[in-house]
């Protein structure tokens, strides 16, 4: 990791007269990690339609051939463990890094590199929490490629019997049958059932399935945003400042609620709702919600416009929660 360019990277953002936070643009890092799941899979797709799928002889399809292919695939994904792996631990701790920096950059007004080198030297970062956070979303990865694991090798296995049973289906009264399963054995078919069966990530509550590619671009994502705000959270503890403010995006969704809202990012600061408290009602700070709060030194340094905003919030919030007893 260079710190440097990290430090570079937040104060280009930084504006001592008038602070702004843009929308954080989380999409080229997160896409690297989901280029390495979309290549892996589509070589898997390819590598079974190829061994699969009815073309020529297909007198090697038996047990053996069943072994092999669960020892690829398990290579595979292995190897596909391990590129995450890497891009998992440089994203998470370029995003807790960053919110750590900002939040120094915002509450001690400082904007000079040199600066923060001195005051917050690379050792100084809670590398603890830092890895933490990777871990946690290493878990929810891993959790989803073995359930797509499972899944594909399910499928493999369902394909091989049908290939040793179509090759004892002799007979007329077997054509109609053996017509379906050399229709669903044919690469083009193979290839939509490998899609539809094999690359699920999750089942949710619901019953909902979810696509492994769809499913990580929302867990990474997400993952990231929580590291940036777990590393706002850190250093707000260390400068004694937690206060910050839900910036307005022009939301459409339940986000537009809270937009403007000065709240408490540890509950250190009496009087306001806390992150984690939002986070909660699933109204705010939900999967790839756009909102990061803004750190502040304190109300004061806000516009009367800003605090009469936030009190409005506060209020309609709180007559919310009561209609809901």
């Amino acid at each position: 990791m260079n710190y440097e360019k990290i430090l570079q990277d937040v104060l280009k953002y930084y504006n001592k007269n008038k602070p702004d936070i843009p929308d954080r643009v989380l999409d080229k890092d997160a896409n690297r990690i989901i280029n390495i799941y979309k290549v892996t899979y589509q070589n898997i797709l390819n590598y079974l339609v190829s061994e699969l799928s009815i073309q020529g002889d297909l007198s090697h399809i038996n047990h053996n051939t069943y072994m092999s292919m669960m020892a690829q695939i398990e290579h595979m994904l292995k190897s596909m463990e391990v590129d995450v792996r890497n891009e998992v631990t440089e994203v998470i701790e370029k995003e807790f890094v960053r919110g750590t920096v900002y939040h120094y950059a915002i509450i001690n007004g400082v904007t000079d590199v040199a600066q923060i080198l001195l005051d917050m030297p690379f050792s100084q970062i809670n590398w603890n929490k830092a890895n933490q956070l990777i871990a946690d979303t290493m878990e929810d990865l891993l959790y989803a490629t073995s359930f797509t694991e499972q899944s594909i090798k399910r499928l493999v296995k369902d394909v091989v019997s049908k290939h040793l049973q179509l090759g004892a289906l002799e007979g007329e009264a077997y054509k109609n049958i053996k017509k379906r399963i050399t229709s669903e054995l044919t690469a083009k078919g193979l290839s939509k059932t490998i899609k539809q069966k094999g690359f699920i990530g999750i089942i949710d509550k619901s019953g909902r399935k979810w696509n492994i590619i769809t499913y990580t671009d929302m867990l990474v994502q997400t993952k990231m945003q929580q590291a940036y705000t777990e590393g706002l959270k850190e250093q707000a503890i260390q400068d004694g400042h937690d206060l910050a403010q839900i910036p307005y995006k022009s939301a459409k969704d339940s986000c537009k609620n809270f937009e403007g809202m000065v709240i408490s990012m540890t509950g250190q600061t009496k009087g306001f709702y806390t992150y984690d408290q939002l986070k909660a009602t699933g109204l705010i700070f939900h999967p790839r919600c756009r909102h990061t709060p803004f750190p502040i030194y304190s109300m004061d340094t806000l516009h009367p416009d800003d605090i009469k905003d936030h009190e409005k919030k506060m209020t309609d919030l709180k007559k919310l929660g009561k209609n809901k007893k």
